[in-house]
């Protein structure tokens, strides 16, 4: 009797023990993680945290830099609509020269020219991202390229009003004024120009911190895959095999409470005869 309560008892340990490690396995199948809770590995968990704060950051860096890059694309989208407007105010420069023109004439060249101007300055005054005005002074902006170590680049930006790029006073009205405004558009492109380089420049240097980032992004996140992902196929044997042996403990624990009851009740009927 002494025997059969051991094995019982025995059984019944190695039952508990394996739909303990049935459930462990169950746990790490179902979220693909093989470190859950700190218990399953202390300094693992304390590594892993510290690769998902970087890989979190440098998610967020890369962020940054797209917005940066979309802030240069709409900047340099309107110096583009402003080149468009210089080379027609260059156009009718030359138009109103011709002496060929009346003075009705060139009144009405004029007319456009002077509007030309004025689109200009509402592209300089209008143009935002975000709510942040682009083109209406001349202006740095930090872009957040990494969190270790902190590191920025700074974007470059531009007034180009027509105050700014020294056309303000421009105007076609007679040969004289247009004679003059030839060479201030002239000037004013090189301006418009030299600012979209930059702006193209700046827009290259933050496509290779993108990649940089982006790359070093990529290796923190498999260096915690390896840390915190199980290996599936692993897994799975283990929970079959501990499947099977709980199975098994459950068969045997049950068979020996069987054997145990069976011979008590032969015992009973022995002592009561």
């Amino acid at each position: 009797m002494r025997v059969q309560g051991y094995n019982i008892t025995s059984s019944l340990n190695s039952l508990s023990k394996n739909i303990k490690k049935s459930s462990e396995s169950i746990g790490k199948v179902s979220t693909g993680k093989s470190i859950n809770k700190a218990a399953d590995n202390a300094a693992g968990l304390c590594i892993s945290e510290s690769f998902k704060a970087q890989v979190r950051g440098l998610s967020q860096a890369e962020r940054n830099i797209q917005d940066g890059v979309s802030m240069l694309q709409v900047a340099d989208g309107a110096m583009g609509e402003i080149t468009d407007c210089l080379h027609r105010m260059k156009e009718l420069s030359v138009k109103t020269s011709n002496e060929t023109l009346t003075n009705k004439d060139k009144e009405m060249v004029d007319s456009e020219f002077q509007q030309l101007k004025k689109g200009i300055d509402d592209i300089a005054g209008n143009t935002e991202f975000n709510t942040i005005k682009l083109l209406n002074d001349n202006k740095g902006i930090a872009i957040q390229t990494k969190d270790r170590p902190y590191t920025t680049y700074m974007i470059n930006l531009f007034d180009v009003s027509t105050s700014s790029i020294g056309i303000s006073d421009a105007s076609v009205s007679n040969h004289e004024n247009a004679q003059d405004s030839m060479s201030k558009i002239d000037s004013a492109l090189e301006k418009i120009t030299s600012y979209r380089v930059s702006i193209g420049a700046d827009s290259n240097s933050l496509q290779h911190a993108y990649n940089d980032t982006s790359n070093s992004n990529y290796n923190l996140t498999v260096s915690l895959s390896r840390i915190e992902d199980i290996d599936m196929a692993t897994s799975l044997m283990k929970l079959t095999k501990n499947n099977v042996i709980t199975q098994y403990s459950e068969m045997m624990a049950t068979s020996l409470r069987q054997n145990s009851e069976s011979t008590n009740s032969l015992l009973n009927k022995w002592l009561n005869t």
